[in-house]
């Protein structure tokens, strides 16, 4: 199944470089007392565990202390004071900043809390309830596709109907996060939400036009010029730019680049032995392969493998007959690092002159596009 957003908003939350200092949490749920408490957990900038209790006392709880950076806190709110699963607990998420936040919910459910403090901590709040709706309307079909035996998740046609929606589902957000970035170009939250709107293959196109816009407080940032250094990746894999030329090493172990393709159409697929849509897709792209390769497309395969007997097996079992190659370092692999590759499969079809013409053709569409071409 594809997976666009994360079910946490923001779950690859950066830790954006405001100030550090001392922080205060005043909160109020309901009319709750003992035995039921309140958590605090985060990650620290280092990826340390943080985690305090409190008891609550007629829904009061404050914590306090110091931050060395602003961060995402999730309080959790357990009634019974015997743990919490945090997939079903009662939990608010806020974006921490030094100085006093205060959350209060007039009933005994922290989610349904008010949240007031700094401008970061309020943007995140409002921007994280405007997308609530369709969060919870996706982890449906997440557990709709948990629900089914595990032979029907690996076929597409089980979960065609889900990717469907799941898709329509992300556009809605995009809206909300292209909106909420436009309006909000001094917001620190901003730069996060385009990194949440760009989702795991952003489009150079879709994205540089919304950074852009930031402020230049926010472009400065260290995080801000990070983005800036991902665009520039982004930028050289874009449609109708010049595909950089790269070399890795064949089945065996002789030295091929993509340059040694120009003057013919080229489709650049990224896949590994162990990635279950890869292998679902080489029957469509081997079938692509027998029909235009007469007619001048090659495909390089570019495989994200660790281990060379288990790519081997792979491109035996799948019959793949077109030429591969790999360093056999996963995902530190050099040429998806330079394409920016952070989830497979994934490819790109390069024309005779080395201009990308097309990324992501799977399926149908791949089969719509070479026909474009070649009929």
């Amino acid at each position: 199944m594809k997976s666009f957003i994360p079910l946490m908003f923001l779950a690859v939350f950066f830790n954006l470089s405001v100030q550090g200092g001392s922080y205060k949490i005043v909160g109020k749920v309901g009319m709750l007392s003992a035995p039921a408490k309140v958590h605090l957990f985060y990650l620290s900038p280092d990826s340390k565990i943080v985690f305090q209790s409190l008891g609550l006392d007629k829904g009061a709880f404050e914590f306090s202390g110091d931050l060395e950076k602003a961060v995402k806190v999730n309080l959790f709110v357990d009634k019974e004071g015997k743990g919490i699963n945090p997939k079903n607990a009662d939990q608010l998420e806020i974006y921490l900043m030094p100085g006093t936040t205060e959350v209060v919910s007039l009933t005994d459910s922290i989610s349904q809390a008010a949240v007031s403090g700094a401008q970061a901590t309020m943007d995140y709040d409002r921007l994280k309830k405007q997308l609530k709706p369709l969060i919870d309307q996706k982890e449906k079909f997440h557990a709709r596709y948990d629900a089914l035996p595990r032979d029907k998740q690996q076929e597409d046609a089980a979960v065609a109907a889900i990717d469907q929606e799941d898709e329509e589902n992300f556009a809605k957000q995009k809206k909300i996060l292209a909106q909420f970035i436009r309006e909000n170009p001094s917001s620190i939250i901003s730069l996060d939400a385009l990194t949440t709107f760009g989702g795991e293959i952003p489009e150079y196109g879709e994205v540089a036009p919304l950074y852009a816009g930031l402020s230049s407080e926010i472009k400065n940032s260290p995080e801000g010029k990070n983005y800036a250094t991902l665009l520039e990746k982004l930028k050289s894999a874009s449609l109708n730019s010049v595909a950089k030329d790269f070399t890795q090493s064949d089945v065996n172990g002789q030295p091929v680049s993509l340059s040694d393709f120009r003057g013919n159409y080229v489709l650049v697929d990224f896949w590994a032995s162990w990635c279950g849509p890869c292998r679902r897709e080489n029957p469509n792209v081997r079938e692509a392969y027998s029909i235009y390769h007469p007619r001048g497309l090659e495909i390089l395969g570019v495989s994200l493998d660790n281990d060379k007997e288990k790519w081997m097996k792979a491109i035996k079992d799948d019959q793949l007959p077109w030429t591969q190659v790999s360093d056999l370092k996963g995902w530190q692999n050099e040429v998806a690092a330079r394409y920016n590759i952070k989830s497979i499969p994934q490819n790109f079809l390069v024309d005779p002159r080395g201009q990308i013409i097309g990324k992501n053709l799977r399926g149908e569409e791949l089969q719509a596009k070479l026909k474009e071409i070649f009929d």
